[in-house]
């Protein structure tokens, strides 16, 4: 390869690789975007009670079904020979000669139905159609009441996402306006407690933001564990 397509293409290799570095991280490290339907849909998947609750009713309508099989009839049905050696006949000096032998073959069929068993089987049926559909509508109220803790935290979390926003711009009011007060009072326009009040106006501020961002990480954490997200997973509401 010659010089100068050698550094043509080494050129456009560079160019490559770097758009790829910058790109490929952002599909790793994207958030996940969710919205509060995704948030309820997680809330449902992953609701633990009524994963459990799932497998009770799924018991309760295998019993349903055993219970059912005691109407139908009951089949036996057998097949099998007996094979008989009769006693001997006669004896001739050392030679014995039986009789003959003898060979039977057996089979047996059997149909069993209960007609009346004063109302047992019925009751039996009722019983475990009105456990499935006790296990069903508690199933239902805890995904309902999974989301609602979730409708909840998404909320709160939206409105200190909001209150983040609104106290950083007022934080970067204050510190423009603290340069201007530093200006002012560098040329002796204002006095030295004008600056101060304005520092102590911008570090109530910074608390303030501290206060509000601990608190959204807390209530996203919790949002997370209700959704059966990891707590290390990024989130964009």
């Amino acid at each position: 390869m010659r010089g100068g397509n050698f550094l043509r293409f080494f050129k456009r290799f560079k160019t490559a690789v770097i758009l790829f570095l910058l790109i490929f991280p952002l599909g790793i490290f994207c958030a996940e975007n969710l919205t509060l339907s995704k948030a309820l849909e997680y809330a449902e998947k992953n609701c633990y009670p009524a994963q459990i609750g799932k497998l009770e009713i799924e018991n309760a309508r295998e019993n349903i079904s055993e219970s059912l099989s005691l109407y139908y009839p009951k089949i036996d049905f057998s097949l099998g020979h007996i094979h008989l050696d009769n006693d001997t006949a006669f004896k001739f000096g050392p030679m014995i000669f039986p009789a003959g032998e003898q060979l039977f073959w057996k089979w047996d069929f059997t149909v069993n139905y209960t007609i009346w068993d004063f109302g047992r089987r019925s009751r039996i049926v009722e019983s475990y159609k009105k456990g499935e559909s006790a296990v069903s509508m508690k199933v239902a109220s805890d995904v309902k009441i999974k989301q609602v803790e979730v409708t909840a935290l998404y909320m709160q979390a939206l409105t200190l996402r909001d209150q983040i926003d609104v106290v950083n711009q007022r934080k970067k009011s204050m510190e423009e306006h603290l340069k201007t007060a530093q200006n002012l009072y560098e040329q002796g326009v204002v006095t030295r407690n004008d600056v101060l009040r304005t520092e102590v106006a911008l570090r109530t501020l910074e608390d303030q933001m501290r206060t509000l961002e601990s608190a959204q990480k807390n209530v996203l954490d919790s949002l997370k564990k209700a959704i059966g997200f990891s707590i290390e997973e990024e989130l964009s509401l």
